[in-house]
């Protein structure tokens, strides 16, 4: 099948370095190898922006690159997919901890990715809030080859509580943020 994806290429600080002319590549055969010239090393690829072609895609990118995603991306469907698959995976280890009957401690790199979405003034409200917000339990349960309920449910609870302690005065503030709107207004900023 013919598929159009959008992509982005981003260097160590998060700037695009693609022009917008060189950001669809058209995928038309089984297997297919995209170069681009003058690209940095370490630079990281932002894939199907925009949700460009409704696809599951398997890569390679790190925890490190997932959280460089979440925190500095431009594109919001990679943000929100970057965020969406290190919860997954975080959760999954926590699944594991717990039925080895071990207490799971976040990782200190999504707990700064969290953050640092948490903290970005620039990010849409209402976006911020769905990207943030983790994996229901169904949708985790897919994630699973044995389904163990209470331990998903445990995982999800504990992740859930160890955000909300360790970035306390943080919500506190993006709450306080949220608060200044005129109640009276409709528009979409104060919604």
């Amino acid at each position: 099948l013919h598929i159009p994806i959008k992509l982005g290429v981003l260097d160590s600080k998060g700037k695009d370095l693609l022009k917008p002319k060189d950001s669809v590549v058209e995928l038309t055969s089984k297997s297919q190898t995209i170069s681009f010239k003058s690209i940095p090393p370490n630079s990281i690829p932002s894939l199907f922006r925009e949700f460009s072609a409704p696809v599951n895609v398997r890569t390679d990118l790190t925890k490190d690159e997932l959280a460089f995603l979440m925190a500095k991306d431009s594109d919001e469907f990679n943000k929100w997919d970057a965020a969406q698959t290190l919860f997954i995976d975080e959760i999954k280890r926590f699944v594991y901890e717990l039925q080895s009957n071990n207490s799971p401690v976040i990782d200190p790199l999504l707990l700064s990715a969290f953050r640092s979405a948490l903290n970005d003034k620039n990010l849409n409200k209402s976006f911020l809030a769905k990207m943030l917000t983790l994996p229901s339990e169904t949708e985790l349960k897919d994630h699973f080859d044995l389904i163990d309920v209470q331990s998903i449910h445990s995982a999800r609870l504990s992740l859930t509580r160890q955000i909300a302690k360790n970035l306390k005065s943080q919500f506190y503030e993006r709450v306080a943020d949220c608060s200044i709107v005129d109640p009276r207004s409709v528009s979409q900023e104060s919604i």
